[in-house]
């Protein structure tokens, strides 16, 4: 049988990662600010995935490396660290699309996208960020081929193109 990981963030800033067969803590990450929102598991294949993203309420995107977790092993600290930053108070889950791979998460001051880079431990480049008075209205959006879409707190939708790079996939 295959054993999948679980992903839990919390507000002690601290990423859990489970064993889903024994439910054994395999081993934490501490982003070292409190996790609102969920994390966002990068499953390129095989039997784990290979990173996990996760934003604190810093703004501080993260990310944290599983390919090499011993699944059997409780307590590991996991090996992880700060790749970008967006607005604080980040209140949503991360989410990722398209390659190159852009993150994109909200907060009450507004929203961020961020580029990542091409490995796990890759600063993130051409960072933008929609700000106060448009704060995302719901932890929802949705992500098309070259527009990410937010419903804003004043009602109105904005339809926010990817980054300079031009459509995703490119």
């Amino acid at each position: 049988a295959i054993t999948r990981l679980i992903t839990s963030a919390s507000q002690d800033g601290k990423l859990y990662v489970f064993n889903s067969g024994t439910g054994i803590n395999i081993g934490t990450y501490d982003s070292k600010a409190p996790i609102q929102a969920a994390t966002y598991v990068d499953w390129a294949g095989g039997t784990n995935p290979n990173v996990a993203y996760l934003v604190n309420t810093l703004g501080e995107l993260h990310t944290v490396a599983l390919q090499n977790v011993d699944v059997t092993t409780a307590g590991q600290t996991l090996a992880g660290q700060s790749i970008g930053t967006g607005p604080a108070n980040a209140n949503t889950a991360v989410i990722l699309t398209g390659t190159p791979r852009f993150a994109y998460f909200s907060a009450p001051g507004g929203f961020a996208g961020l580029k990542l880079g091409d490995t796990f431990s890759s600063p993130t480049t051409a960072t933008i960020t929609v700000g106060t008075p448009y704060p995302a209205y719901s932890p929802a959006a949705a992500v098309g081929a070259d527009t990410l879409v937010v419903t804003l707190a004043n009602g109105a939708t904005l339809a926010l193109g990817l980054l300079p790079e031009g459509t995703v996939g490119q």
